[in-house]
């Protein structure tokens, strides 16, 4: 059902989850990004880093799926590109 997140990819850019979107529905042009590679791009390393700042980590089996909806959240946020930590 995808609920914890762990199977969550980009694909060109926009989050996805492999469990409710198997890989070959992805078009052999596409870019899969995972959580292995998410700290390779700008908005991933600085995800990963404030992860560890604000010592988040839990158990670890969601972490993956909330690391990258972060990423793909901040990476397309074209309202608020520079969001604080502070809630309104």
């Amino acid at each position: 059902m995808a609920l914890c997140g762990a199977c969550t990819v980009h694909i060109d850019g926009r989050r996805d989850t492999f469990l409710q979107h198997p890989a070959s529905t992805a078009s052999a042009k596409s870019q899969v990004t995972t959580i292995e590679a998410i700290g390779a791009k700008p908005v991933g390393a600085k995800i990963q880093k404030a992860w560890l700042d604000r010592e988040v980590v839990q158990c670890g089996y969601c972490q993956s799926g909330q690391i990258m909806s972060a990423s793909a959240l901040l990476a397309s946020n074209r309202i608020r590109p520079k969001p604080t930590s502070t809630m309104p």
